[in-house]
Formats: C-alpha cells, structure tokens, sequence
C-alpha cells in the first residue's frame, strides 16, 4: 500500500466514524477531488483506495450527503452550472443561468410538477471568512423576518447538503429584472412609473426599518422588478439590526459603533464617508433618494471614481456642509480636508433635473440633506405629497421588533457557533414550511440535515471592504416596462393581466409555502449592481426591446398593489 492510500484510507475511517453526523467537515484530498469533472460530486468515493481496488461502494460513500447514492436515495440530482455543481430536488429542472456573483450563484429552474419557476441562489465560501459566515447568517435570518411582505423577495426554501456547510442553497421568487437594467435599457420612464417605484422601496423599507433594522446597501441592483412594475428589495446581507436611541437635540435614530464598510460607493450617505459619531436609518434614505435621482435622470447622480472624487462631487451639488454639521465629522482629516476648500454654494436640484415633477424635486432634497438630522424620514416621505396617491397608512405594515435575536447572534463569535445557528435556522425554516402543509416532522427534518454540528475552531475576525464597480454593466437582455399608469381599489386589488414574455415563462410563484411540502431544494433571486453583494447577478431576460404587450396594472389613476401568493 503506498503512503498515498494509507493516507486515503485514514480519511475513509475518519469520515466513516462519523457516519451519523452530514456536518462533518470534508477532508482536503476529498475537495480536491471534488469539482474536478460533472460526475466527481456525485461519485464522492471515485478517487478512493477502495474504488481503485474495485471494492463496492464503501460505508465512507454512503455517510457522505453528496455521494451519487446518498443523493439518489433522497431524490436529488446534480447539474452544473458555470462550474459549480448544483444538487437539489429532482423536481427542479435548470432552465437556464442567471448570473454569478463573488460569493454565489443564481439559476432559474422549473418545477417539473406545477411548471412554476423558482430561483435557487448557490451561496458558497460561506467560511471562508468570519464576515462572510456573519453576512450569510443575517441575510437568512433577515429573509425568514421579512418573508411575508409585498416588497421584499420571499424566502420560499433553504437547504444544506455540504458537510461543511460551505453551501447553502436559498429557494426565492424570481424576478424578471432589477431597476438597474431598467434604467440602464434606455426606455423613458414616466412620472407614474417613478411614483409607483419609489412608493414600493419606501413601503418595504419601512418595514425593515420598523424592525429596528437597516439595510445598509440600497441601490437600483438590490431592487427586482417584473413587467407589471411590481418591486422588491433584495439581498439583506449587509443589514444591522440596532437598539432605537435617540441623540441630544437632534431625535435622530441612530446606531453606534458600526464600523463595517456599508453600501456601495455611489449610494452612500455622508456620514458614513465622514466617520459620523452615529448614523442610523438616514443612511437607507441618502440612498434612496439617490435612487430617485437616478430614475429622474438616467444616470447616477453622485458617480465618484474613488473617496474623494465621490465626496467632492457631493459638496459640489449639496454646497459646504454648516458649521453644526462640520462639528458631527469623526474623522479630523475628513473634516480639515472640508474646511479646505473653497465655499461651495448649494445648487437647486431642479437645475439638475428640470423636467422632473416640482414634488419629486421636493422630495429629493428632504432625502438628500448632508446632514442626516436634517433628512426626511421613510415614514414621513411616504406621507409626501409626491406619493399622495399611493399613501395608506393602513396598507403600510410594520415588522415585529429583532433586537433581542439578533443580539445574540451578533456575540457569535467561533465558526462552530456560526454553523450551529444556520443549521438551527435552515432546520427551523424548513420544519415551518412542511409542518404547515402536512409534511415532514421534527425526526424526519433531523434526520435530512443531521442533528448535529460537528467541528470546532474560531477564524480571525476580518473585515470586507465593498468596492464599487466603476463601469457600468452591459445589459444583456431588456425588460420592457407598461407606458401607463393607473390606481386601483388597493382593498380589492385587481389582477394584472399578463402576456407571457419570450424565452421567458417566468411567472409569479403562488402559494408556494402551502405547495412545496417535501421538497428539499433552495433559491434565491439576486442583485446585480456591483461587487458590494455575494449574491449573484439578476435574471437578466432575453425580452424584445418593443413596447410592452404587458398593460400596466390599471383602475382609476394609479398602479396597483400587487398581494403576494402567501398569506402572513
């Protein structure tokens, strides 16, 4: 036997002794046999010194989840995709791809059964650092809290198959685009369309921010629209959640202590390029109000190349911050660099965007005052006048308070631990969408993720800068969007009639937690802005650049408010 098969067969033993526990960790000479070719996965044991010998499947084969039999046995099959080789449920058939970020991979898929598409988002790396397993903890945590409002991508599945769990595969709605390949496609958008837009991002951030939680990453990439102009606010990854203080003279809801790199370039709000004392919810407002600047003028209005270009081209539009606000800079050489340059005066935003409606110009400037003290609320910019008729109070929800959950998974601090929480909130998930729908029970759910986690060790805490991607993306495909706008009866919402798109059966997943009882897969929809994300680029669909067959969702003089296929 050569030292090399000795070496094998140790690995054997040591995996098959803890045959029981699918959260072993897989041994190095096993990763790199996996991946080498379509089949290496599946046929976990190929490279084996049994298989070499031609000796039947060993017990090592079985006890590991991704083995050719192990997933045959519970109904799994494997596809590739762009590399990386996917296992779910044998129902989902791959339709096709949808993009690849830096730390996932996203596809659309069809369920062979109701012929209804699900997204399946592959996150992998997740231990590669402690900030990625901290950022796929919360972003799974986020999504089960916020899974049953209108303008947030809904969690429909997760799965773990990895014995590492260094693959989670999240099961979401799909999406026809996001907003920024429909800015990017060139076509006009009018003023009900951005009314109808922004409503949407305010409704649903609301409820994160009602939640005590912040986004953190809001841009056009994070937000996904269909061809009906329904929008939802995706990829939680970045979000903190934060005890609701308030600041001397100033009532300003604020965070403190926060220091982990947020949002992407263009999108970020001053007081985080200044090093504030505090910020808090304005951030996700500074944001969103670039955003709206973005739709009224086809382009990013603050699109710095680094720091200080991003910061300069700020003051140039928002003038010289006053001495209150100079006096709130953290950072002394931020604040000396300010102090520096010549005063700038503040220009008017309708110069900038002088067929804007004077209400969007209105609102643009409460959501992009320098200082956050001075920034208009989410609550009190949905009572705008510019969204008059869209506000309901009674159709704006709040989210239950996270605090105190998420308190402590923030003091989680080992990569065991990490493991330990996303298997208990996977496990959870899962056990509620089959339990609900008469399906799989507790001994059935431990005994298809494991019930145990093995493994032990912290990793060294480091942090992830988000860069910005400076050039803009091509747009391989077009969402063509409705050119009129109209307003339902929001307590009897009308059902937007739709024509199937080409190369594109995307349709909306209805009453899918009720449906999938027994299904074993994942998903998720993705961002595809810039790098600032894991999450991986949006379908981004092969539409033709026509005006749209899709009318837009119409009764009386605005759009309608689209329910979602769950009950709460």
């Amino acid at each position: 036997m050569t030292d090399t098969d000795k070496t094998t067969d140790t690995k054997e033993l040591s995996v098959d002794s803890a045959s029981t526990a699918p959260t072993s960790v897989t041994s190095t000479s096993e990763k790199q046999s996996t991946g080498r070719s379509r089949e290496s996965t599946s046929n976990y044991a190929s490279s084996s010194s049994g298989a070499s010998r031609g000796r039947p499947r060993t017990r090592s084969e079985l006890s590991n989840p991704l083995s050719k039999a192990n997933l045959e046995k519970r109904g799994y099959h494997t596809f590739t995709v762009m590399g990386k080789d996917f296992h779910v449920d044998k129902r989902w058939k791959f339709v096709r791809e949808l993009g690849q970020g830096a730390y996932g991979i996203v596809v659309l898929t069809q369920d062979s059964i109701s012929g209804e598409n699900v997204a399946i988002k592959q996150v992998t790396r997740v231990f590669e650092k402690k900030e990625l397993a901290k950022r796929a903890l919360r972003e799974i945590v986020l999504l089960r809290h916020f899974n049953h409002h209108e303008n947030i991508t809904g969690l429909i599945d997760m799965d773990l198959l990895s014995p590492d769990f260094n693959e989670i595969y999240l099961f979401m709605e799909p999406m026809e685009a996001d907003l920024h390949q429909i800015i990017r496609s060139g076509q006009a958008l009018t003023n009900a369309h951005i009314q109808y837009f922004l409503y949407q991002i305010l409704r649903g951030c609301k409820y994160i921010h009602s939640a005590n939680v912040v986004h953190r990453d809001l841009k056009p990439g994070n937000l996904l629209v269909n061809a009906d102009c329904e929008l939802k606010i995706c990829d939680l990854g970045l979000s903190r959640a934060f005890e609701r203080s308030t600041m001397p003279n100033q009532g300003e809801e604020s965070v403190s202590h926060l220091t982990e790199y947020v949002a992407t370039r263009w999108y970020r709000a001053p007081e985080i390029m200044l090093s504030f004392k505090r910020y808090g919810t304005a951030i996700d407002v500074w944001s969103i109000g670039c955003i709206l600047a973005e739709l009224l003028g086809s382009k990013p209005i603050f699109k710095g190349k680094d720091y200080v270009d991003q910061l300069n081209l700020i003051l140039k539009v928002l003038g010289t911050p006053e001495e209150r606000t100079m006096q709130r800079i953290g950072s002394e050489k931020a604040q000396a660099y300010i102090r520096s340059l010549p005063f700038k005066p503040k220009t008017k935003m309708s110069d900038h965007f002088p067929n804007a409606d004077p209400l969007a110009i209105d609102l643009l400037e409460k959501m992009l005052a320098f200082d956050p003290s001075d920034r208009i609320t989410v609550v009190q910019a949905l009572a705008h006048p510019y969204l008059e008729a869209y506000h309901e109070i009674g159709d704006e929800p709040e989210a239950p308070i996270l605090t105190e959950k998420w308190n402590a998974l923030e003091e989680i601090e080992s990569d065991f631990e990490y493991r330990k929480a996303i298997w208990k909130e996977v496990y959870e998930f899962r056990l509620s969408v089959r339990s609900g729908a008469g399906g799989a029970g507790e001994d059935e759910m431990a005994e298809e993720l494991g019930s145990e986690v093995s493994g032990d060790g912290d990793d060294e805490a480091e942090s992830v800068e988000i860069v910005v991607q400076d050039a803009d993306m091509p747009v391989e495909g077009q969402l063509v969007l409705p050119e009129t706008a109209l307003k339902p009866d929001l307590e009897q919402p009308t059902e937007a009639t739709t024509t199937a798109v080409p190369s594109d059966p995307t349709e909306t997943v209805t009453d899918t937690v009720e449906r999938l009882t027994l299904v074993d897969s994942s998903a998720l929809v993705d961002d595809a802005d810039g790098p600032a994300s894991p999450l991986a680029t949006l379908p981004r669909t092969p539409l033709d650049p026509k005006p749209a067959a899709i009318p837009f969702p119409t009764t009386e003089d605005r759009p309608a408010l689209h329910n979602r296929g769950r009950t709460a």
